[in-house]
C-alpha cells in the first residue's frame, strides 16, 4: 500500500485564539511553554503565496538583479583562494584528474560541476559568475519558501534578503566568485534541506525521504562539514518520526530510502581511495581532515578565524553578547506590550525614518554612523539584537528546549520540525559558533540560522497571543535592524571600488585596483608569450588565477603554497620531483604573506624545503613593471643551468 501524507493539523491562523483562550499562567514556565506550543504550531501551516508572497519573491528577484548589477565582476580575489576555483574545473574540463594531477581541498562535487559547465559554455570567468550569483538566489528563494511554510514570511524575506547582501559583497567572501564554489553551492543545498525538513514534518511519503537523503548526500560531495550536519539532523528526522509513528516498519522503509545517496557516496569514496589511498586523499588533499598537517599545525588559529574560539577572551565576550541580547529583547517585548495602538504607529514610523537616515550615511569609511547627531558604531548596536555574534548559540540553546518540549509530550502528536529546523541550524553554522557575522565565513552558514533566529526571536518579543499591530510593529522592527545592520556591514556602496580598472583577459573581465590590473596584465602576457616559445612558468606561492588567466598550467600539482598545505616528508619530495621532470623555465614569485597563520614568507617560514630548492635552481631578474612593496607585485626568477650551475 503506497504511503501518503497524513493529513496535516489545525492551522497556525488558529493557534493565537485557542492560545489566548486558555487560561493564563504566569510566571516563566508557565510563559515557556505557550513559547513552545507555538513554535511546535508553525510547521502546521501550509502558508498560502497569495499577493504578499508574489510581491515578495519579485522584490527579492529586483534586490538580486540590482546587487548583481551594482557590483559586477568585483568580487573575488585574484591573488588568494578565487584563483584555484577559476584553475582547477578548467584543467578539470580539458581532462585531468581531481587528486591525481591536481591538489583539492574538499571533496570533489563543485569542481566537477564547473568543469561540466566549462565544457558546455566554454572556459570562461563569467560562466562562474553566474553560477555563483544563481545558486545566491536559489539560496535566497529556498529561505523565503521555508518562511512562507512557516507563517513567517516577513522573516523568511529578511533573511533572504539578508544572505543576498552577503553574497554580492566585494571581497573572496562573496557569491559569484568565491573562496570556494563547495562553500556556495553547499549554501544552496542546506537550505533546500531545510525546506525538505519543514516540508516533510507530517509526512510519511517515502519520497520526501528519498529526496532528503539525496540532498544530504549531494552536501556531503560538497564539504565534508556540510554533509555531517545534514545526515545527523537526517538521522535525527528519522527517529523522531518513529517515535511519532510509533512503528518499526516506517523506520526501516525510511532507512531505504535514504541509502540510494549513501551508496551515492560510497562510490565516490571508493573513487577517491582507488588513486592512491586513504592516506593520500585524507593528508595530501583534503587539508581539513583532524589529523593532516595542516589541522595539526595551523587548525586552532584557522577555526579562531571563523569562530571557534574557546579562549577565555572569546567565552567571556559571548556570554556577554547573550545577556546584552537577552536584556535589550525582554526590553523590547515590554515595551510593545505596553504601547496604545498611536503609540506603535508612531514607532513604526520612527524606525523606517531612523533606516533612511542610516542607510543615507553608509559610506562613511569609518562605519560610524549618525541618528539626530549621535554617533553609533552598527554592529554594537543595531547587531546586539539583530544579528548578534553568538547567535548560533542561542539557536543551539532554542533546539535545546524544542527537544525537551517535543520529548515530554505525547510524540505521536507533537510535530518535531521545528527541533529539527533549529538543531540542523546550530549544527550546520557550528563552523562560526562564537563570532557569526553579516561577512566573512559566516556568509555561507547564516542562512538557516537567521531564519530560525528571526522567528524565534520575533515570537517572544511580539507572541501570537499578542495583537495583530503589535505583532506587525515588533517583527517589522525585528528585520528592518537585521536587513539594515547586514546593509551597514557590507561594501557594496563602497566609493573606494569606484577606482577599481577592468583587467580584461581571453577568459573574462574582472575589475581590479589599477595597480593590481597592471601588474596581472603584464605578468598574464609574460606567461603567454613564454608558453608560446615552449616555455613554462610557475606562479609561487599562490596567485593561481594567473594560470587561468594566461591558458597555462601549473608544473606540479599542488598548484598553491599556503601553511600547511604542502605537507613535510613525502609531498614536498613530490614536489620537488615534479619541478626536477617538469623543469619550469621561469618563475613568478609575488610578494604574498600570511602573516595570518603565523608564518607569513613561503620558503622561509614555512614549506622551507621547496624553497631552499628553487633558491638554489633559479635567479632573480627583475619585476616585469616597477616594483612596489606596498602593493602586489612580483619578481620574475629564471632557471640557472646545469652548466652554469656547476
Amino acid at each position: 500500500m503506497p504511503a501518503i501524507d497524513t493529513p496535516p493539523p489545525p492551522s497556525v491562523a488558529n493557534v493565537a485564539p485557542a492560545l489566548a483562550a486558555q487560561p493564563s499562567e504566569t510566571g516563566f514556565p508557565g510563559q515557556t511553554r505557550g513559547f513552545w506550543a507555538t513554535l511546535e504550531a508553525l510547521p502546521h501551516e501550509p502558508g498560502s503565496w497569495g499577493r504578499s508572497g508574489l510581491f515578495g519573491l519579485g522584490a527579492l528577484v529586483a534586490l538580486w538583479a540590482v546587487l548583481f548589477r551594482w557590483t559586477w565582476a568585483t568580487w573575488g580575489s585574484v591573488t588568494i583562494d578565487s584563483g584555484r576555483e577559476m584553475y582547477v574545473p578548467a584543467v578539470l574540463s580539458q581532462g585531468q584528474v581531481l587528486y591525481r594531477d591536481i591538489s583539492y581541498a574538499y571533496t570533489p562535487l563543485a569542481p566537477y560541476f564547473n568543469a561540466l559547465l566549462f565544457r558546455m559554455f566554454g572556459i570562461h570567468l563569467e560562466i562562474l559568475y553566474w553560477a555563483g550569483a544563481l545558486a545566491a538566489f536559489g539560496s535566497a528563494a529556498l529561505l523565503f519558501f521555508t518562511g512562507i511554510r512557516l507563517s513567517c514570511r516577513l522573516a523568511g524575506w529578511t533573511a533572504a534578503a539578508v544572505l543576498l547582501v552577503e553574497a554580492f559583497r566585494r571581497s573572496l567572501f562573496s557569491f559569484p566568485l568565491p573562496y570556494s564554489y563547495a562553500a556556495v553551492y553547499g549554501c544552496l543545498v542546506a537550505c533546500l534541506f531545510l525546506w525538505l525538513l519543514v516540508r516533510m514534518s507530517t509526512s510519511a511519503n517515502l519520497l520526501w525521504k528519498f529526496a532528503i537523503g539525496m540532498t544530504a548526500a549531494t552536501a556531503l560531495l560538497l564539504k565534508l562539514e556540510f554533509g555531517a550536519a545534514c545526515y545527523l539532523v537526517l538521522a535525527l528526522d528519522i527517529v523522531a518520526q518513529s517515535l511519532r509513528e510509533r512503528s518499526w516498519m516506517r523506520f526501516f522503509q525510511w532507512i531505504g530510502a535514504i541509502l540510494p545517496g549513501l551508496a551515492v557516496c560510497a562510490a565516490v569514496g571508493a573513487w577517491m581511495i582507488s588513486i592512491r589511498g586513504v592516506w593520500f586523499i585524507t593528508h595530501e588533499n583534503i587539508d581539513s581532515w583532524a589529523s593532516s598537517y595542516f589541522m595539526r599545525t595551523y587548525g586552532k588559529l584557522w577555526l579562531r578565524a571563523g569562530g571557534i574560539d574557546w579562549s577565555r577572551a572569546a567565552i567571556e565576550s559571548a556570554a556577554i553578547g547573550i545577556l546584552a541580547f537577552g536584556v535589550l529583547t525582554a526590553g523590547l517585548r515590554w515595551f510593545l506590550g505596553r504601547m496604545n495602538g498611536k503609540v506603535r504607529q508612531l514607532s513604526l514610523w520612527i524606525a523606517l525614518a531612523g533606516v533612511a537616515l542610516v542607510i543615507t550615511d553608509q559610506s562613511s569609511p569609518t562605519h560610524f554612523v549618525r541618528i539626530f547627531g549621535l554617533r553609533f558604531l552598527p554592529r554594537e548596536t543595531l547587531g546586539v539584537v539583530a544579528f548578534p555574534s553568538p547567535m548560533a548559540v542561542l539557536v543551539a540553546g532554542a533546539a535545546l528546549a524544542a527537544w525537551w518540549y517535543f520529548l515530554r509530550n505525547d510524540t505521536k502528536e507533537a510535530n518535531p520540525a521545528m527541533a529539527l529546523a533549529l538543531t540542523f541550524s546550530a549544527v550546520f553554522c557550528a563552523r562560526t559558533l562564537l563570532d557569526t557575522k553579516s561577512y566573512g565565513y559566516s556568509t555561507y552558514y547564516d542562512g538557516p540560522e537567521l531564519l530560525c533566529f528571526l522567528i524565534l526571536v520575533s515570537l517572544f518579543v511580539a507572541p501570537l497571543t499578542a495583537s495583530k499591530r503589535i505583532r506587525l510593529v515588533g517583527t517589522s522592527l525585528l528585520c528592518a535592524m537585521c536587513f539594515l545592520s547586514a546593509v551597514l556591514d557590507s561594501n557594496i556602496s563602497d566609493a573606494y571600488f569606484k577606482t577599481f580598472v577592468p583587467l580584461v583577459t581571453d577568459r573574462g573581465t574582472i575589475r581590479l585596483p589599477a595597480g593590481l590590473a597592471a601588474n596581472y596584465q603584464a605578468t598574464i602576457a609574460f606567461m603567454k608569450n613564454r608558453a608560446a616559445a615552449g616555455q613554462s612558468v610557475m606562479s609561487i606561492p599562490e596567485d593561481t588565477s594567473l594560470y587561468f588567466f594566461s591558458g597555462t598550467k601549473c608544473p606540479t600539482r599542488a598548484c598553491i603554497f599556503v601553511p600547511g598545505v604542502v605537507a613535510p616528508g613525502e609531498m614536498t619530495d613530490e614536489v620537488i620531483a615534479q619541478l626536477e621532470k617538469n623543469r619550469p623555465q621561469f618563475l613568478i614569485w609575488s610578494n604574498r604573506k600570511y602573516p595570518e597563520y603565523g608564518a607569513p614568507r613561503f620558503g622561509t617560514d614555512f614549506d622551507v624545503p621547496i624553497g631552499d630548492y628553487l633558491r638554489a635552481h633559479y635567479r632573480p631578474l627583475g619585476s616585469l613593471v616597477p616594483f612596489d612593496p606596498t602593493q602586489w607585485g612580483a619578481i620574475v626568477w629564471e632557471k640557472i643551468s646545469d652548466t652554469s650551475r656547476r
